[in-house]
C-alpha cells in the first residue's frame, strides 16, 4: 500500500498538468497582464516603484514573478506552470489529508482528483493569474501538519507563514489556528508555530525594506492602490453579485457542493471536527471581508468542499449496503454530467463559443483584437519606442501593443476622489501625460473625459474610430502648454479636478462615440466586426439592430433583436424594438404578439403604450392610436416624437386643426439642439396644412428664417422647392446641405437629392457620395445602375 502514496501523488499531478495544459497560451487577462507588466518591458528599463505602482506585499514576490515570465516569448506560459505548480501542492495535500482523516488511500485519491478538476474551473478564473492559487497549499500544508503531530508545529508555522507571504489577508488565519493548538497541544506546539511563521514574515518584510520597498513613496503607492481597489468592489451591491457568482460556480463545481455540505456538517461534529470547523469559518470571513468581489475568492471555498467530498465518500462506502451504493451512483452521474458540461474549456479552449462564456469575454475575444491594432498605428507613426494610455484596467493591451503605459499608476479608478490618498494617482496620470505625450489614447472605460484632459494638460486628443463599437481610440492632434502647472495643485484641487474627468459609467460596455459625430456607418462596421468577433455579445446585438435599423436594414434588424429575445428572454423593452421592426416590415400581427408579451412579463409601461399606438396607427385605427399616444403623453409630456405621431392620426382622419394644434406645441416646444428633427417635422406638417392658401416652399422658408440653423429643416425647404420645380434653388441648398448634415444618412440623402436635380458626370459622381455613406441606399444604387447602363463605352 505505501506504493500508493507515491502512484497517486503522480498521478494527481499529472491530472492538474493535463487540465492546466489548455490555458497555458490563454489570451491575457487584465490580472496576468498586471502581474507581469514590468516584466514584459524590462527589456525597454521599466521597474517596479518607478514604473508601476506596487500594490502588494512582499514585493520580492512581483520581482520573482518577473524572473520566472523572463522573455516575453513564452513568458505568460511560464508564469501558468508556475501556477499550475501550486495547483498540484494544493491538490496532493488534499489527497494527504483525506487519507489522514479517512485513512482510505482511494478515498484521497479521488479527492485529490476533484481538487485538481474543480480548482481549475472556470468559473474560478482559473486562467487568470491570483493569490488565491498561491497561497492555497501553505494554507492546507499547515492545517495538514497541524493535525498530524505537534511535532510537526513547526513546519505548520512555516507553511502558514509562507500563506501570509502569499496574501497578506491570510494572516487572520494564523490566530484562530494557534489558539486550536493551544487548546489542543499545548503552549510549545503552539510557540514552535507562531516563530516559525513569524520568522518567515519577518525575514520577508526585511528583504522588501533592504531593497527600498517600505519607503513613503512604496506605501504611498501600495495605500493609493488599495483605495482604489476597494472603490471597485463597491461598484456593485454585494448581495445580487454573490448571488449570481455562486450560481455560476455552483453549475459547475456541482458534485462537491451537493456532497461536499453535508458531509462537511457531519465531519464538523466528529472527532477533530473543531479544525474544520475553524478553517471553514475563517474562510468564509475572509470571503465576506474581501466583499467577495471576484469568483477567484471563492476557491479556498471550493477546496474545503472538495475535502470534505472526499470524506463524505469515505463514510458512504463504509455505510455500505443499496442506500449508500445508491448515493455514491447518483453522485457519479452528477460528477459525469459536470464533467461532461466543462469539455468544451479543455477541448475547445480558444473557441470563440467557449472564450464567450467566461465572465471575461471582452479581455478574451476583443482586447487581441485592439492591441493588434494598436500595434499596427503605432508602427504605422513609427512610434514603436513610444507609449500609449489606456483608461481602464485593460492593462494587457500594453502588452499587445507592444508600448508601455504612459503613466506609473498602470490600473483604473473611480470616485469618489476626496481623498488625499489618490493623489499619487492624478500625479502619475496627469503627469505621466504631460511627460511622454502618448500618440494614442484608449478610453476602455466611457468614464473619462479628453476635452477636459485638454484643459489639465494642454494635450489636445482627437477621436479617430471607436473600435468593435466599444473602444474609442483618440490621436495626439495638438499639445500646448497649461495655463498652470497641474502637479503643483493642492490634493484637493486634483482631487477635484480627477471627479470632474471621471464622470460617467464605471464599466466598459458599448460606445457610441462614432454615432455622437454622426459616423453612422463606421458605427456600423464595427458594430458588425464586433458581432463577428462574438456572436454571443447581447449588447452588441442590440447596438447593432438599432444601427440596421437607421439604414433602412429592418429585417437585419429584426433578426438581431430575436435573437436576443430567444437568449435572453427576461431583458425588458426588446420585444418592444423588436415589434417596431416588425411594424415597419408590415407583420402586424406578430408585433401585437410581442407587446402582449412584453406587458404579461414586465407591466404597461410609456413605451409599450407608445408601440401599441403606432401598431394601431399602422392598422389602420387611427383613432386608437391618438388615444394610446395621449396616454403615453400623459407618463411624458416631453416627448414630442408622440405628439408628431398625434398629429400625423388627426391629418389621416382629416382634422387638420387638431392636427395643427399638435405641429405647433411641437415648434414651440422642441428647441433644443437635439431636437431640431422633431421641429423640422412640425414644420412641415404647419406647411403641408397651411400649402392651401401658401405654397409649402414659402411656409417652409419662413420657418427657415425663424430656425436657419435647423439643417433638417433646410432639407424640408430644399425638397418643397424641387417638388414645386423650382430645381435651381433645390439645388444649392442640397449642395450646401451635403457638408452640413451632421450624420452619414442625412448626408447621403442630400447626395442623393443633388444626385436627381444633377447630369453626366456630376450626376456619377453625386451618387458615388451618397453611396460612399450609406451602401444601404437602394434607389442611389438603382439610379447607379442605370446611368451605368446607359454610359457603357461603344
Amino acid at each position: 500500500m505505501n506504493t500508493l502514496h507515491l502512484v497517486f501523488p503522480i498521478l494527481i499531478a499529472a491530472a492538474v498538468f493535463v487540465l492546466r495544459w489548455p490555458h497555458l497560451r490563454f489570451p491575457l487577462d487584465e490580472d496576468m497582464a498586471t502581474y507581469t507588466y514590468i516584466a514584459r518591458f524590462r527589456h525597454r528599463g521599466l521597474k517596479w516603484k518607478r514604473d508601476a505602482f506596487l500594490f502588494l506585499y512582499p514585493i520580492w514576490r512581483l520581482q520573482l514573478i518577473d524572473r520566472i515570465y523572463g522573455k516575453p516569448e513564452g513568458g505568460p506560459m511560464r508564469v501558468r506552470l508556475f501556477i499550475a505548480a501550486h495547483n498540484v501542492i494544493t491538490s496532493i495535500v488534499t489527497y494527504g489529508l483525506v487519507f489522514t482523516l479517512s485513512g482510505n488511500f482511494w478515498v484521497g485519491f479521488i479527492a485529490g482528483l476533484l481538487s485538481a478538476f474543480f480548482l481549475t474551473s472556470p468559473s474560478l478564473e482559473a486562467e487568470s493569474f491570483n493569490t488565491e492559487p498561491c497561497y492555497l497549499p501553505f494554507l492546507l500544508t499547515g492545517f495538514w501538519l497541524a493535525l498530524l503531530d505537534p511535532a510537526y508545529a513547526v513546519f505548520a508555522g512555516l507553511a502558514w507563514g509562507l500563506m501570509i507571504v502569499g496574501k497578506l489577508t491570510t494572516a487572520v488565519y494564523v490566530p484562530a489556528f494557534l489558539i486550536l493548538m493551544w487548546l489542543e497541544q499545548g503552549a510549545e506546539p503552539t510557540f514552535n508555530a507562531f516563530m516559525a511563521a513569524g520568522l518567515v514574515v519577518a525575514a520577508s518584510t526585511a528583504f522588501d525594506a533592504a531593497r527600498g520597498f517600505l519607503d513613503v513613496e512604496s506605501l504611498g503607492q501600495i495605500k493609493s492602490r488599495m483605495i482604489a481597489t476597494l472603490r471597485t468592489a463597491q461598484r456593485d451591491p454585494m448581495l445580487p453579485r454573490m448571488l449570481g457568482d455562486l450560481k455560476l460556480i455552483g453549475a459547475e463545481t456541482l458534485p462537491v457542493w451537493l456532497l461536499g455540505l453535508p458531509a462537511l456538517a457531519g465531519a464538523i461534529v466528529a472527532p477533530q471536527g473543531h479544525w474544520l470547523a475553524v478553517l471553514t469559518g475563517m474562510t468564509l470571513f475572509v470571503l465576506m471581508a474581501q466583499r467577495a468581489f471576484t469568483r477567484y475568492h471563492y476557491t479556498p471555498l471550493i477546496a474545503i468542499l472538495t475535502i470534505a467530498t472526499g470524506l463524505g465518500l469515505a463514510q458512504l462506502i463504509e455505510l455500505g449496503g443499496w442506500l449508500g451504493t445508491l448515493i455514491i451512483s447518483a453522485w457519479a452521474v452528477t460528477l459525469l454530467f459536470t464533467v461532461k458540461r466543462q469539455l468544451p474549456y479543455y477541448l475547445k479552449p480558444q473557441d470563440k463559443e467557449t472564450l464567450a462564456t467566461y465572465g471575461k469575454f471582452e479581455q478574451l475575444i476583443y482586447l487581441p483584437y485592439l492591441g493588434k491594432l494598436l500595434k499596427r498605428l503605432m508602427r504605422f507613426q513609427g512610434k514603436e519606442e513610444g507609449r500609449l494610455y489606456v483608461w481602464g484596467n485593460f492593462t494587457q493591451l500594453y502588452h499587445y501593443s507592444d508600448c508601455p503605459a504612459a503613466d506609473s499608476y498602470v490600473y483604473y479608478a473611480m470616485g469618489p476622489w476626496l481623498n488625499s490618498g489618490l493623489e499619487p494617482i492624478f500625479d502619475s496620470i496627469i503627469g505621466g501625460l504631460i511627460r511622454h505625450k502618448p500618440t494614442y489614447l484608449v478610453q476602455a472605460y466611457p468614464d473619462f473625459d479628453p476635452t477636459l484632459l485638454k484643459e489639465i494638460t494642454g494635450l489636445e486628443y482627437e477621436l479617430i474610430k471607436t473600435v468593435l463599437a466599444r473602444y474609442p481610440i483618440y490621436s495626439l492632434k495638438n499639445s500646448t502648454t497649461p495655463k498652470q502647472d497641474p502637479l503643483k495643485l493642492t490634493w484637493m484641487e486634483k482631487c477635484g479636478l480627477m471627479e470632474r474627468l471621471t464622470q460617467g459609467r464605471h464599466m466598459p460596455g458599448i460606445s457610441d462615440t462614432d454615432l455622437a459625430r454622426g459616423r453612422e456607418l463606421k458605427a456600423l462596421t464595427e458594430c458588425r466586426k464586433l458581432v463577428n468577433l462574438n456572436p454571443s455579445d447581447r449588447d452588441g446585438r442590440i447596438f447593432l439592430g438599432e444601427l440596421c435599423s437607421r439604414f433602412g436594414l429592418h429585417r437585419q434588424s429584426a433578426s438581431m433583436f430575436e435573437w436576443v429575445v430567444a437568449h435572453h428572454p427576461k431583458l425588458k423593452h426588446i420585444r418592444l424594438m423588436l415589434a417596431g421592426q416588425k411594424i415597419v416590415l408590415g407583420e402586424l400581427e406578430e408585433a401585437r404578439f410581442l407587446i402582449k408579451d412584453e406587458i404579461k412579463l414586465f407591466g404597461s409601461s410609456t413605451e409599450t403604450t407608445q408601440v401599441l399606438g403606432r401598431l394601431e396607427k399602422a392598422s389602420g385605427e387611427f383613432r386608437k392610436a391618438i388615444d394610446h399616444f395621449q396616454n403615453a403623453i400623459v407618463d411624458a409630456p416631453e416627448r414630442w416624437d408622440l405628439r408628431l405621431e398625434q398629429a400625423d392620426c388627426y391629418e389621416r382622419l382629416t382634422e387638420p386643426a387638431s392636427a395643427r394644434k399638435r405641429f405647433l406645441q411641437v415648434w414651440e416646444g422642441a428647441t433644443e439642439k437635439n431636437e431640431d428633427g422633431f421641429r423640422a417635422q412640425a414644420a412641415v406638417g404647419l406647411a403641408r396644412i397651411g400649402s392651401i392658401v401658401n405654397p409649402e416652399s414659402a411656409s417652409l422658408g419662413d420657418f427657415c428664417h425663424k430656425a436657419p440653423d435647423n439643417t433638417a429643416l433646410v432639407y424640408a425647404h430644399a425638397s418643397a422647392l424641387e417638388r414645386e420645380g423650382q430645381a435651381d434653388q433645390a439645388r444649392n441648398l442640397f449642395q450646401l446641405l451635403t457638408s452640413q448634415m451632421q450624420t452619414d444618412t442625412l448626408q447621403a440623402s442630400a447626395w442623393f437629392r443633388l444626385a436627381r436635380l444633377s447630369e453626366g458626370e456630376e450626376r456619377e459622381r453625386c451618387l458615388k457620395e451618397c453611396i460612399r455613406r450609406n451602401p444601404y441606399h437602394y434607389a442611389a444604387q438603382e439610379m447607379q445602375t442605370v446611368w451605368e447602363e446607359s454610359n457603357v463605352p461603344v
